[in-house]
């Protein structure tokens, strides 16, 4: 196509004719760059823009042409048993014994553009409350969140523990010390920390030791129980002892005629 027929030129004539103006050869150079760099970003078949989407830049690896994705896609499944293509500007065939478009390399130049091109990302400031458009200069401590002033008063946070961003740095700062001294004592008892092998083999030598002590107080036991035992049947046999005496004279005494003592006086007075 040629510059000034171009609609880009035609464009720029309309205006610099209303202008009084006449289009000068730098003013066209720099137009047929700005087509040639917009052609140079779409694909040679669709002559739609690329992207980083669905529309990824593939090289052909026979011509060196770029096609996108989605046309590759659709060339591949268009060749029977994968004996290739031709490619769309040259009619070179490509693609031989290739199934897939991960098959073919990305042009990766192309795709450096593109993310040039790319807008570049809103950064919200995180100082400014997003709802309200003020500062965020209140903390609620039972949310865990900043706050506006107005977040504060009519967002459900009125009975809440709010404090000021003041506050909450002096009592993290406090955190901090106190932190900062657990931490100098832990130091300070390094040499402690540092023999805990030591400490684990006393500790075993321990737990070996009441083992020890455990049975020579269980064997000991058994020892004045035993003995006990033996003191204790002999104790009973005694009383059973005493108990047998006790029933034979009580059997004794029951034999005996209930006249006896009569019999006795009769006698006395008859001898």
């Amino acid at each position: 196509m040629c510059i000034r027929d171009s609609p880009w030129a035609r464009y720029y004539e309309c205006i610099n004719r209303d202008n009084g103006l006449k289009l000068n050869s730098n003013l066209f150079l720099n137009l047929n760059k700005t087509m040639l760099d917009f052609s140079e970003l779409s694909c040679t078949k669709c002559r739609k823009a690329f992207n980083m989407a669905d529309r990824v830049p593939r090289l052909l690896a026979e011509c060196g042409h770029t096609i996108c994705s989605t046309c590759l896609s659709s060339l591949l499944l268009q060749s029977p048993d994968s004996q290739g293509f031709e490619c769309p500007e040259d009619g070179i065939v490509c693609g031989s014994n290739k199934r897939s478009c991960e098959d073919f390399p990305k042009n990766l130049s192309l795709l450096r553009i593109l993310e040039k091109q790319q807008p570049a990302p809103k950064v919200e400031n995180k100082n400014v409350c997003p709802a309200h458009k003020k500062n965020l200069e209140i903390v609620c401590v039972d949310c865990k969140k900043r706050l506006c002033s107005k977040c504060a008063l009519f967002d459900g946070h009125r009975a809440h523990d709010l404090r000021t961003e003041e506050d909450v740095h002096n009592e993290l700062m406090l955190r901090r010390e106190l932190l900062e001294d657990m931490l100098q004592m832990v130091t300070d008892n390094e040499q402690i920390f540092s023999r805990k092998d030591e400490l684990s083999v006393v500790y075993e030598q321990c737990i070996k030791k009441k083992a020890a002590l455990d049975k020579l107080i269980e064997d000991q036991f058994t020892i004045y129980f035993n003995m006990l035992a033996a003191k204790k049947a002999n104790a009973l046999q005694k009383v059973n002892d005493v108990m047998i005496s006790v029933k034979e004279r009580f059997k004794m005494l029951s034999s005996t005629p209930k006249d006896l003592p009569a019999r006795v006086g009769r006698w006395k007075h008859e001898y």
